[in-house]
């Protein structure tokens, strides 16, 4: 399966993951490129971020309805084959279910960091939201069953309107295509296993403004893996919005506190927690 996987070293030897990143539905490996590849490598972290099949320049895009969230597990799960390193998972949208399908069947998961996470059901009150806002979108998406369809609906919720309009633009064309099959999976699939015993540390960050997701299934998911919450500027694409960096700098702090205890922290780094 040719994947594409976009790697920027940090340089640096030792024994510290790595931390790879997972895009969410239509996005690809170039989303964590804009901001947060090249961030985490200057602050020697050694990043990667792949694109599943059907997404960026994977193989896959003419059957992506093929494709289910197993295919996409089993593309990470290659990635970390790979790498050959324990790995940081940071997992955005779709890509925190991923993400958390990675975990559970891999030990050299050693952390995870779920960035705005799909919850397990659609909120009736987002689903309305979305319909009344993007109806034709919305409901003819359903009936053929064609996610291109209903991509405009996705659109108006990923970007704030804070969004310089030129970054904007240049992100909406970069946008893949989605399988129908991975979304119906998505919200109809079984509540992650959890092991007790399993002391592997998470991160759960949730956007202020991100409407798509309310913040009680935030709070689920951090309960559910015991895990901090943090809420941090910015819409769905967090990754993507003017104030990036704060969360980026949120994560760093995490991942210095969890897996770098001894190393040294710029003094720019510390973050209020809100």
């Amino acid at each position: 399966m040719d994947i594409e996987v976009i790697t920027r070293s940090s340089g640096q030897s030792g024994s510290k993951p790595h931390l790879l990143f997972v895009h969410g539905g239509f996005h690809g490996a170039w989303c964590w490129d804009e901001n947060f590849l090249p961030w985490f490598t200057e602050h020697e972290w050694s990043t990667h971020a792949l694109s599943l099949r059907g997404h960026g320049v994977s193989v896959g895009t003419k059957n992506i309805n093929s494709w289910g969230l197993v295919d996409y597990v089993e593309d990470v799960l290659s990635v970390i084959d790979e790498l050959g390193v324990p790995v940081i998972l940071i997992g955005h949208s779709m890509g925190g279910v991923i993400s958390q399908m990675c975990r559970e069947v891999r030990p050299d998961v050693v952390g995870m960091v779920l960035i705005a996470s799909s919850p397990m059901r659609i909120s009736p009150w987002v689903l309305v939201k979305a319909i009344l806002k993007h109806p034709i979108a919305m409901i003819g998406g359903q009936i053929f069953r064609n996610m291109e369809i209903s991509k405009p609906a996705y659109i108006d919720f990923f970007f704030s309107k804070k969004l310089d309009p030129k970054k904007r633009e240049r992100y909406v064309k970069e946008l893949s295509g989605e399988s129908f099959k991975a979304i119906t999976e998505l919200f109809s699939r079984q509540a992650p296993t959890i092991d007790p015993n399993d002391k592997r540390p998470s991160l759960i960050i949730a956007g202020d403004d991100d409407w798509s997701i309310p913040m009680r299934d935030h709070k689920i998911l951090s309960r559910t893996y015991s895990a901090p919450l943090k809420v941090c500027p910015g819409v769905h694409d967090i990754m993507l919005e003017p104030e990036w960096e704060v969360t980026a700098r949120v994560i760093l702090e995490w991942l210095v506190a969890s897996f770098q205890e001894e190393a040294h922290i710029r003094p720019d780094l510390s973050v209020a927690n809100k």
